[in-house]
């Protein structure tokens, strides 16, 4: 089950690389994955590549995660999905939880 984050329910996205760091736009999200927006740091990427990624929910801890791009339109601006990879019980356990409350909001995607 998908579904879109809320104002004030938000769901945050960094992607790192090296030094930089960039705050991505979540169009959706779900237990094993993210809908994005294409930012120009990713935008050359191809799918089964991976991004490095810090995800914060409300009422949990932020937690790092890989996550491989499964389609994607190339351009900034365009959307992508990813598959979370190899998450931990607790970063899932929050996911569970964010997807449940927004769920109950009535914000599927």
């Amino acid at each position: 089950m998908r579904v879109r984050p809320a104002i004030d329910y938000d769901v945050v996205v960094d992607l790192h690389e090296g030094v930089v760091s960039v705050r991505l736009s979540v169009i959706d999200v779900s237990v094993e994955g993210l809908g994005l927006v294409v930012d120009e740091m990713f935008a050359g990427k191809k799918a089964g590549e991976l991004l490095p990624l810090v995800i914060r929910v409300p009422g949990a801890e932020r937690f790092e995660v890989k996550g491989e791009i499964r389609y994607s339109g190339g351009k900034p601006g365009g959307k992508c999905g990813l598959l979370l990879k190899d998450l931990a019980e607790g970063p899932r356990t929050a996911l569970a939880r964010a997807v449940g409350e927004l769920l109950e909001r009535g914000n599927s995607a």
